[in-house]
């Protein structure tokens, strides 16, 4: 209950401005240009459209065995007082309980990381226990997209360390590490096919990586230099540029808003963009110059509670679900 304490506190699940779009997910089950499916599955799963509680307790409860399994690879003594004094740290000083207790999969990060570090430690535990990693590592794997790139690295690095003679797995791990990401995979992009939205793992690939490209400040000279040969949709805009990634999703007048296919058509606009720079040498060194600085602020950037504010009230978007699906928890919401 401690990982959860901010949500016991509020009497309700932290909302966060996205919450209401997994919860209309959540009843229609519809797949979306920009979220992915897992966590909505997970909800609809939990709380049957009823209550939003059982999906946050889960969320705790996964955190804190996790972390307590972890523990005991390193502890030999007196392991249920470090557990319970280490998860009050977190708690208290980290972010950990402020994502645990939001209606959000963010907290399946923390989730997906400690699961990897189990199944590269327990190396010689029993078949089932690799099946409940496994199971859980398709989980943490289906709440996000961008867990999928994550794992495909660690998996990279993994293999190379093997090569290497550096550092060696069990069969039995690797078969646990890489089927359920396979199988993610498959599921995401045969979800997405059922619902006409064609055989492909993203809908909108292409224009959250055009929009870290502009945060990043490489957008402008790109476009500079292009714009002259080539009609980009963007390149009306290339003096206006927006300084941050929401300006080019969310904000008033965005350009997907503003573009006559939406999302769809974007995502179509900005491939030639992102192929670019990932082919061409000149564009691929800066890419990656940027975006690993960029990973570097963000290890020391701290937003604790951004996003959630006391204004999604009735007519705010988190609201409407919670009105059309979980009226039974309207008035602890309010």
């Amino acid at each position: 209950m401690i990982v959860i304490a901010p949500a016991l506190y509020n009497r309700y699940p932290l909302i966060y401005f996205d919450s209401g779009a997994y919860m209309e997910m959540a009843a229609s089950l519809e797949p979306s240009f920009h979220r992915s499916i897992g966590y909505p599955f997970l909800m609809r799963i939990t709380g049957f459209l009823t209550s939003n509680w059982p999906i946050i307790i889960i969320q705790g409860l996964a955190v804190s065995i996790l972390l307590y399994r972890v523990l005991a690879h390193f502890v030999e003594r007196n392991l249920k007082w470090v557990h319970f004094f280490t998860v009050v740290v977190l708690a208290f000083s980290t972010s950990m309980s402020w994502y645990a207790a939001q209606l959000m999969p963010d907290v399946f990060t923390l989730i997906l990381a400690l699961i990897f570090i189990l199944i590269v430690l327990e190396k010689g535990s029993r078949k089932s226990l690799f099946v409940v990693y496994g199971v859980g590592l398709f989980i943490a794997l289906t709440t996000h997209l961008s867990h999928i790139p994550i794992v495909i690295l660690l998996l990279g690095s993994f293999g190379i360390a093997h090569v290497l003679k550096r550092f060696q797995l069990a069969l039995n791990q690797w078969l646990t590490l890489i089927l359920p990401l396979v199988v993610v995979i498959v599921f995401t992009m045969s979800y997405n096919a059922v619902w006409g939205h064609g055989f492909r793992l993203s809908m909108a690939s292409n224009v959250f990586i055009t929009a870290n490209l502009g945060e990043m400040g490489l957008l402008k000279g790109y476009l500079d230099e292009q714009c002259a040969e080539k009609n980009y949709v963007l390149c009306e805009i290339k003096d206006q540029l927006p300084l941050e990634t929401g300006g080019y999703l969310w904000a008033k007048g965005n350009p997907v808003d503003a573009h006559p296919d939406g999302w769809a058509g974007m995502n179509e606009d900005c491939a030639p963009i992102v192929h670019d720079f990932l082919t061409k040498p000149k564009y691929l060194i800066q890419f990656v110059f940027a975006a690993t600085k960029s990973t570097l602020e963000q290890m020391f950037q701290i937003e604790l509670g951004s996003g959630l504010e006391y204004s999604y009230v009735d007519g705010s978007p988190p609201s409407w679900p919670m009105h059309s699906h979980f009226s039974l928890e309207l008035n602890e919401y309010l």
